[in-house]
């Protein structure tokens, strides 16, 4: 969509991907949750019920407790599961960057501003430009941290540990 005005806006392009942010975080969070369930073998239908309430660090911190406690530490999957759980943090750091932040246009409609604003003592701000291509960096990462995800609850380390 063209913009005719003289007024700085921000291309969709941008838009889309900040917005893809959102999208896949929320796939990387629901597999967090059913691999929570899945530890525990507690059924997806009413163990959502109780995963969907939790936010973001009670949920890290009930995968890093229960993978402690179903890997031996010399366990290569052990390894994994701390990278993994390692690369999650960082994707929840992006996408509160994201998603908690006042984005705004630039001269460059394939540049946007990102502004902080934080008042722990006193009034703090800082704006960065992120131009287009570093947003589909962002979203790759996000995404690659969310295949990484998928495959280790789809592998069979658990079952193998579970009895």
């Amino acid at each position: 969509m063209q913009n005719n005005s003289t007024e700085n806006y921000i291309a969709e392009e941008v838009y889309a991907e900040i917005g893809k942010i959102a999208v896949i975080w929320s796939k990387i969070e629901t597999n967090m949750e059913f691999l929570i369930l899945d530890i525990q073998e507690i059924a997806h239908e009413s163990g959502l019920v109780i995963t969907s309430e939790l936010s973001y660090r009670p949920k890290h911190n009930l995968l890093q407790t229960f993978i402690n406690d179903s890997l031996d530490k010399k366990n290569p999957k052990h390894i994994e599961a701390f990278e993994l759980l390692k690369d999650i943090d960082k994707a929840n750091t992006i996408r509160n960057k994201a998603l908690h932040h006042i984005w705004g246009a630039t001269s460059d409609p394939l540049k946007t501003t990102r502004m902080t604003i934080r008042a722990k003592g006193k009034l703090d701000s800082s704006i960065i430009t992120i131009d287009y291509e570093e947003l589909i960096n962002t979203t790759d990462y996000l995404l690659d941290v969310g295949k990484k995800l998928a495959a280790f609850r789809e592998s069979d380390w658990l079952r193998k540990n579970s009895g």
